[in-house]
């Protein structure tokens, strides 16, 4: 059993800003248990997202971010539950898990037991990691290729950011699926991985035109659904991709939030569709992840940095450079 300290090593910030805003701390408070269902976990990987660096430098916050500072970024993680409240059925003390929720880069995080994962006993630091790499990015992609739009074999669908965590995943599973995956990136190594991982037509965006290649390759037809992680700057590139029919699925907002006339839409009897991890059917699509890496052996490249590295991963993160997941090693208490 884990022996639960009154402080711990985290990595925070008290305002919103640039790289020099975060701290690496060690003596900050532990959380303690209060609801019947919260868990208590001792950290062992936290993935590093996009989005951790999107809230930091912002101005404000996602309607769905906890508005407290000082911050402990991270939104996913695995390691060991190390106290459970009273109501708690689904984990005990001792258990491997994997969960999505707020403040991961730290030692110890609190968070409530539904939406945390239980693991096979036998689960290896090695799966750890790459449960850590996949739970936030697989369920999301999970629930865009069949909430949001139901993805068919022979389906043709334009993806940005394809050599990212969510872009392997998605060109893994659309060519499972028999759909041809259009990957778009900005370097040539993004887009080898992208093909190594199912993606059958690339599109590196610093050398070609988006719009003009797609059109090219689907007989200037267009596709049936864009994956949209980017927003503004590609709003003309990806109505413009969209086949009669086509769904426009926005996921995030990379480059801001776009500007677009809905009117555009009906010619084309096109749809836009507003999507979010938070509103998918979480537990369906968890196991749905739990069964591709137990059975099927799935799993995305990955980076690991220490915990009081994390400024290091983020500007690798933030310089667009990273193919694949980068991932943080907690140091034990």
């Amino acid at each position: 059993m884990t022996n639960i300290p009154e402080t711990q090593k985290v990595i925070l910030y008290h305002e919103q800003g640039d790289l020099d805003n975060l701290k690496y701390v060690e003596n900050y408070e532990v959380p303690e248990i209060i609801e019947d269902n919260d868990v208590l976990i001792a950290n062992k990987y936290a993935g590093v997202g996009f989005v951790d660096s999107l809230i930091r430098g912002s101005e404000g916050f996602p309607p769905w971010y906890p508005k407290k500072f000082p911050i402990i970024p991270g939104l996913e993680a695995s390691g060991i539950v190390v106290k459970v409240g009273k109501g708690v059925k689904n984990v005990k003390p001792g258990d491997k898990v994997v969960y999505t929720g707020f403040y991961t880069f730290a030692q110890f995080t609190k968070t409530p037991a539904s939406i945390v994962f239980k693991l096979p006993d036998d689960t290896s630091d090695e799966k750890l990691i790459i449960y850590t790499s996949l739970i936030v990015n697989g369920i999301t992609v999970l629930g865009l290729i069949n909430e949001s739009y139901n993805v068919q074999k022979g389906d043709y669908v334009l993806l940005y950011a394809a050599g990212g965590g969510c872009g392997l995943i998605f060109s893994k599973l659309l060519s499972q699926r028999g759909a041809h995956v259009i990957a778009v990136a900005s370097t040539d190594e993004k887009l080898a991985s992208a093909k190594e991982n199912g993606a059958e037509f690339l599109i590196n965006h610093k050398k070609e035109d988006v719009l003009k290649r797609v059109l090219e390759i689907t007989d200037n037809k267009g596709v049936q659904v864009v994956y949209d992680s980017i927003g503004k700057a590609n709003v003309d590139i990806s109505f413009g991709s969209l086949a009669k029919n086509g769904s426009w699925i926005i996921f995030g907002f990379a480059s801001g939030v776009p500007e677009f006339n809905l009117r555009a839409l009906v010619p084309k009897n096109a749809k836009i569709v507003g999507a979010s991890m938070f509103n998918f059917d979480y537990q369906r699509h968890g196991s749905q992840l739990q069964d591709l890496v137990e059975n099927q052996g799935f799993k995305i490249p990955y980076e690991i940095f220490p915990l009081q590295d994390y400024k290091k991963a983020a500007a690798k993160m933030e310089s667009r450079e990273v193919v694949g997941k980068l991932i943080l090693k907690i140091p034990p208490s």
